[in-house]
């Protein structure tokens, strides 16, 4: 099930920066050219090829779990740069947060193979797959309702505490 906790808030990241891309024009109206917000997806994705390119090296050198915790620790940054007044924070955010979910996949993997008997292997990976639509559900959920009641920097919160959560318990992974 950790993997599954990596997944959910590094693609709940993701989401996050795509949901709340049209509360953040509105919000901002005027503070914040609209092809900067249009880059973000751009430049999530693309650092997230790059960040797979890299993933197999890092996996090799730290482990799947210290990959893992890279991945978080890449999510809770770039959420919290995306969170700061400029926008070119929003594009380092992007970057920084997509360079790390590109870790993901094959430490996610390396670990489930390693501690998942053979026999529950489809079920687990299919559940691990599950991260992405089940992060983008929860932010789906939770950041209009937090983002109207306190500010669209406040629905980024619900993914970096998950995070956060996930980043202690692969301490020992």
């Amino acid at each position: 099930s950790l993997p599954i906790w990596v997944t959910v808030p590094s693609r709940g990241g993701a989401a996050s920066r795509v949901a709340a891309k049209e509360q953040i024009a509105r919000l901002l109206a005027g503070g914040v050219v609209s092809s900067v917000l249009g880059l973000t997806p751009v430049v999530f994705f693309a650092a997230a090829m790059v960040g797979t390119a890299y993933g197999g090296g890092c996996i090799a050198r730290f482990g799947p779990a210290r990959a893992s915790q890279y991945t978080l620790a890449g999510c809770i940054a770039g959420a919290l740069l995306f969170m700061l007044p400029h926008p070119g924070f929003i594009v380092a955010g992007s970057l920084v947060a997509g360079f790390g979910t590109g870790f993901i996949n094959g430490s996610g993997a390396q670990i489930l193979v390693r501690y998942t008997p053979a026999s529950h292997r489809n079920l687990v990976f299919s559940l691990k797959q599950t991260g992405m639509p089940l992060g983008g559900m929860i932010v789906s959920l939770t950041a209009p309702v937090l983002a109207l009641a306190f500010g669209w920097r406040w629905a980024l919160a619900p993914m970096i505490a998950i995070a956060l959560i996930a980043l202690v318990l692969n301490q020992h992974a």
